[in-house]
C-alpha cells in the first residue's frame, strides 16, 4: 500500500485519526496526573513541570501504552510492528521540539492552542509512521530486536531525566526562572 492509498482509504484515515485522538486525550490526562496525585511513581510517565521535555514525555508514554494495547489486541502477528513503533516514538521526540521552538522563536512567544496542536500533530505523525511500517511490503522483522532496545533506551531516558535532567533548554521549566 502506498502512502497515498493509506490517506485515501476512508477507514484507514478514520483509524489514524481515532488512534491519534486517544493518544491526545491520554496525553492531556498525563499532563495533570502528577500534580493531582503527587505520587512519585506517577511522575515517571506524567509531567512533573512545564518543560518541553516533560511534554514530549507525556505524548511518548501515551503513544507507547496505547500502541502496546493495539499490539495485544490486533497487531500481534505483524512482523513490522516494533520497528514502526520505535520510529513513531522517535518522531515524537524530534517533532515536538522542532515545532514548538520553530513557532515560538518565530512569534517570540508561545500560545496554548498551538501547543495543543503540536501535541496532536506529534501523535498523528507517530501513528502514521507506525501504520506505514505495518503496511509495508518490506519485512522489517530483522530490526525487531534493535527496535525494542531503542524503545527501552528512549523509555530509560525519560525515567532518568524526569528527576535528573541535564542543564539544557529542552529540560528547563519556564515557570521556574
Amino acid at each position: 500500500m502506498t502512502s497515498l492509498s493509506l490517506l485515501q482509504s476512508p477507514s484507514r484515515r478514520k483509524e489514524l485519526l481515532l488512534d491519534t485522538a486517544w493518544i491526545f486525550l491520554f496525553s492531556s490526562a498525563l499532563h495533570f496526573l502528577y500534580e493531582l496525585t503527587g505520587l512519585r511513581p506517577v511522575s515517571y510517565i506524567a509531567a512533573v513541570n512545564e518543560s518541553t521535555w516533560e511534554h514530549i514525555k507525556i505524548i511518548f508514554f501515551s503513544a507507547l501504552f496505547y500502541d502496546l494495547y493495539l499490539y495485544l489486541r490486533k497487531y500481534r502477528g505483524n512482523p513490522n510492528f516494533f520497528t514502526g513503533l520505535a520510529l513513531g516514538l522517535f518522531s515524537i521526540i524530534l517533532s515536538v521540539p522542532m515545532l514548538f521552538y520553530g513557532y515560538s522563536a518565530s512569534l517570540g512567544f508561545s500560545f496554548i492552542l498551538l501547543d495543543l496542536m503540536i501535541a496532536f500533530i506529534a501523535a498523528l505523525i507517530s501513528q502514521y509512521i507506525l501504520m506505514r511500517c505495518m503496511e509495508s511490503s518490506r519485512d522489517l522483522s530483522s530490526w525487531r530486536k534493535v527496535s525494542i532496545l531503542f524503545i527501552l533506551a528512549m523509555t530509560a531516558a525519560f525515567l532518568v531525566f524526569t528527576w535528573y535532567p541535564p542543564q539544557l533548554p529542552l529540560f528547563r521549566d519556564p515557570q521556574r526562572r
